[in-house]
């Protein structure tokens, strides 16, 4: 298995993004979260939570399930 890649910054432009004013891209958000999470080989169901909400804005965070 190849090494873990580490998740990116906050901001990053490889950093999933959610625009709340589009509800409808929130499945591709998750998805896209999921995805840099096997990247990073991440699967702790708490870190997981954590990692979905970090690159949310504190609004958002507040509003939005993540898996």
């Amino acid at each position: 298995m190849p090494d873990p890649v580490p998740l990116p910054a906050r901001g990053a432009t490889t950093a999933p993004k959610f625009d709340s004013s589009k509800p409808e891209e929130l499945r591709r958000y998750i998805d896209d979260v999921e995805y840099t999470l096997e990247l990073a080989q991440i699967t702790d169901k708490q870190d997981k939570k954590k990692a979905c909400a970090r690159y949310m804005s504190v609004t958002d965070e507040a509003y939005t399930p993540c898996p």
